[in-house]
């Protein structure tokens, strides 16, 4: 009986050490920001990237066939790029929706919304993608 009663105080200290660690997770989303978002040049399938450097923000960039690059200091901040994938038509969009630190590194929720059903849409392929500037240099995990 001894050991049962033990059994059970190691499982709730346990339980209660776990839902702890949850409520260590701070709202830090005023450390982002979106610096551009569009409907028709993300990419074709979902996808989430994590850009660190300069050199492959601009090669990303170029791609969208928008001449002026967003000014983001790398030594001090990174970028996500969020995309939806191919859409049969428009009315979907995708960005971030929250973001927290959690310990060393950051979770980012994303937000994706599409059209009601009898809300009137464009008749066209798009694919929506969203370039998040976040101002830490953390680990970061991207989460629906």
């Amino acid at each position: 009986m001894i050991k049962l009663f033990r059994f059970f105080l190691v499982c709730f200290f346990s339980l209660a050490s776990f839902a702890q660690k949850k409520k260590r997770m701070v709202d830090v989303s005023n450390i982002y920001e979106v610096i551009y978002k569009n409907d028709y040049s993300g990419a074709e399938t979902r996808s989430f990237k994590v850009i660190r450097n300069l050199e492959d923000f601009k090669a990303y960039y170029q791609g969208l066939n928008d001449e002026k690059i967003p000014d983001v200091d790398f030594k001090k901040s990174m970028v996500v790029i969020l995309n939806m994938g191919m859409k049969n038509t428009g009315g979907y969009s995708i960005e971030p929706d929250k973001l927290f630190q959690d310990g060393d590194r950051l979770v980012m929720t994303i937000k994706e919304n599409s059209a009601q059903k009898d809300e009137l849409v464009t008749m066209a392929l798009t694919k929506p993608v969203c370039i998040v500037k976040i101002n830490s240099k953390k680990k970061i995990i991207v989460k629906q």
